[in-house]
C-alpha cells in the first residue's frame, strides 16, 4: 500500500484516551450500559441544577468553551451519535461521518449560545437519544465511524455517558472558577 493509500492511525478514544476510570471526572467505562442510558436520560435535570443561577458564559481558564458551549456540546453529541443509530436501525449501512467538536462550536457559535437555548435542546436531544439507544443496543448496532473505525453499540453508548458525564464536571469546574474570581 503506497503512502497516500495507508490509512491515518486512529487516535485514541475511550478508556484508552481518558484513563479507566476517566482520570478527570472518574467515569468508569464498565457501567453496565442500562445505566449509561439512564445516565443520558437524566443529563437534562442535572445540567439544569448544576446551571441554575448561572449567565451560561462563565468559563474555566484552562477549557475551551462556556458553560453554555459545553451544554450545547453534550446536546449536540447526543443528536450526532442518536442519528447515527437510528440511520443504522433504518438498514442504512454507510460510513458515519461526524465532524470535530471544535468545527462544530466554531459553526453553531458556541461562545455566544443562549444557556436556556441549550439546555432546551439537551433536553430535547437526550429524550431522543434515550429513546434510540436501547434499540441499538438490542440490535446489535455497529457504526463505521469516519474517524473511529468500527463501534458496537455498547461501546458508543458508554462514550456519550461519559461525554456527558465528563462535561458535567467541566461546568462545575467552570463555575467554581467564576466563583473564586468574582
Amino acid at each position: 500500500m503506497s503512502a497516500p493509500e495507508r490509512a491515518a492511525p486512529r487516535p485514541a478514544w475511550g478508556p484508552l484516551a481518558f484513563g479507566d476510570p476517566c482520570r478527570d471526572c472518574g467515569y468508569r467505562w464498565d457501567l453496565p450500559p442500562e445505566e449509561a442510558v439512564a445516565l443520558v436520560r437524566d443529563a437534562p435535570g442535572r445540567f439544569t441544577a448544576l446551571v441554575e443561577g448561572a449567565e451560561g458564559t462563565e468559563r474555566h481558564p484552562d477549557l475551551g468553551w462556556s458553560v453554555a458551549g459545553y451544554v450545547q456540546h453534550v446536546a449536540d453529541n447526543l443528536l450526532g451519535w442518536g442519528a447515527g443509530f437510528a440511520a443504522a436501525l433504518a438498514g442504512w449501512e454507510r460510513e458515519y461521518v461526524s465532524a470535530k467538536p471544535d468545527d462544530v462550536a466554531a459553526v453553531k457559535r458556541y461562545d455566544v449560545v443562549p444557556l436556556p437555548s441549550a439546555l432546551w435542546t439537551l433536553g430535547h436531544a437526550a429524550q431522543a437519544w434515550a429513546a434510540v439507544a436501547p434499540a441499538a443496543l438490542d440490535a446489535g448496532v455497529v457504526l463505521e465511524h469516519s474517524r473511529r473505525g468500527r463501534l458496537d453499540a455498547t461501546t458508543v453508548v458508554g462514550a456519550v455517558a461519559h461525554d456527558a458525564h465528563h462535561h458535567a464536571w467541566d461546568v462545575e469546574r467552570s463555575l467554581a472558577a467564576a466563583r473564586r474570581r468574582s
